[in-house]
């Protein structure tokens, strides 16, 4: 009786095979780590929930006698509180890297805080949507900037105070999907800026944000709310914006004019 031998896989037809493998994983495995990171960020946010539900019914409980209401309170004592009142069963921690909760005393909520190790920028997200604050103090080495409209994933809508203040910046630009909604208090104040081109998702812009600047020209959307001294140490840019309303501004002879 003759055996037939089964025939073998040729060194041609292995590499074949795991040149489709290859590419599968190219193509798979980025996908499978986004996946796993949107599952890690909803079970944070899920958490960040069960912790805000958490601190009003202690707060209700204890409306004059708890760590919230005193803003020297750190993260640590205040989520030690929650354990040790049985609001919650444990110190709990985001499942994404990176992350911690926070209790953020200006909306006094818990949320969740990005730090980026290479600027310092903190990214701030809360439970009632993408709050998206830029925090912290901008350490990186570039002159020239551009404010991204997502950092890790995360929609950017606020920046903080004095983030970018007396930081020698040159230059900076708002991504073209941008959906900042306010510019808080000398965010950009005392650089060397000289032009601007704001987002048309601007809303609200606060108090000497970007003073101490040689701006000369400013590109600013409709009904945007300016607080005093926005750009120089007066309001005769806001007493132009209002009259003249969206458009681009020239500084000339100590006058906003609209193009």
């Amino acid at each position: 009786m003759i055996i037939k031998q089964k025939k073998a896989f040729t060194l041609a037809e292995l590499i074949v095979v795991l040149a489709v493998l290859a590419i599968l994983a190219v193509l798979l495995i980025p996908k499978l780590i986004s996946y796993v990171n949107q599952a890690k960020a909803a079970s944070d946010l899920q958490t960040l929930s069960v912790l805000n539900t958490a601190t009003k019914s202690y707060k209700l409980q204890s409306p004059d006698n708890n760590p919230f209401n005193n803003s020297n309170s750190t993260n640590t004592v205040l989520m030690q509180a929650l354990v040790d009142n049985r609001y919650i069963q444990k110190a709990v921690t985001p499942r994404q890297e990176g992350a911690s909760f926070k209790w953020f005393i200006l909306d006094t909520e818990w949320v969740i805080s990005f730090v980026n190790s290479v600027t310092g920028q903190e990214i701030i997200m809360g439970t009632g949507g993408h709050k998206g604050y830029i925090k912290g103090s901008y350490s990186g080495e570039y002159q020239e900037i551009l404010i991204p409209s997502t950092i890790d994933g995360q929609i950017v809508t606020n920046i903080y105070q004095d983030v970018f203040n007396n930081k020698n910046l040159t230059s900076v630009e708002f991504a073209d999907d941008s959906q900042i909604i306010r510019i808080h208090a000398r965010a950009f104040a005392n650089n060397d800026l000289t032009e601007i081109d704001l987002p048309d998702s601007l809303t609200r812009i606060d108090y000497g944000a970007f003073m101490g600047n040689d701006i000369t020209k400013v590109t600013i959307g409709s009904g945007v709310y300016l607080e005093d001294k926005v750009f120089q140490n007066n309001n005769k840019f806001r007493d132009a914006y209002n009259a003249g309303g969206a458009g681009t501004y020239l500084y000339i002879n100590g006058e906003w004019v609209k193009q």
